[in-house]
């Protein structure tokens, strides 16, 4: 089941961080701190699904890197990511993590504007 949903970034002097997540406090930064390697990841895991089963939770995200120099450090890196229960099985959601990646991806391309959008469609607060 899921239990939440949390959108991470690179920021550019801040390293990883927790933008949103819905429900508040689904994931700390510890957690965060801990995982940040396969959240925030480098440029060879961008666009692949990730699925952790770790501190008593699994996660699953894909990551996604767009380079332009038009961001800080020339890349904006992000990933929304579900976490659910440990026991969860995640191959359903797979698909879903992946378009709305894909999706995420051409929004901020085109209108800058990924937490514009989500906001508007509901997801965040």
């Amino acid at each position: 089941m899921i239990k939440g949903m949390c959108l991470a970034e690179f920021h550019p002097t801040a390293g990883p961080k927790i933008k949103y997540q819905i429900p508040e406090e689904v994931f700390s930064k510890e957690d965060l701190d801990a995982i940040h390697p396969y959240i925030i990841t480098k440029p060879d895991l961008k666009e692949r699904l990730i699925t952790l089963n770790t501190l008593g939770k699994k996660v699953i995200g894909c990551p996604v890197i767009i380079e332009n120099p038009k961001y800080a450090r020339n890349a904006y890196i992000f990933n929304l990511f579900f976490v659910m229960d440990s026991k969860t099985e995640t191959t359903k959601y797979e698909p879903v993590v992946k378009k709305l990646a894909s999706y995420l991806k051409q929004i901020e391309k085109k209108e800058n504007q990924i937490i514009l959008v989500l906001k508007s469609l509901g997801f965040l607060f």
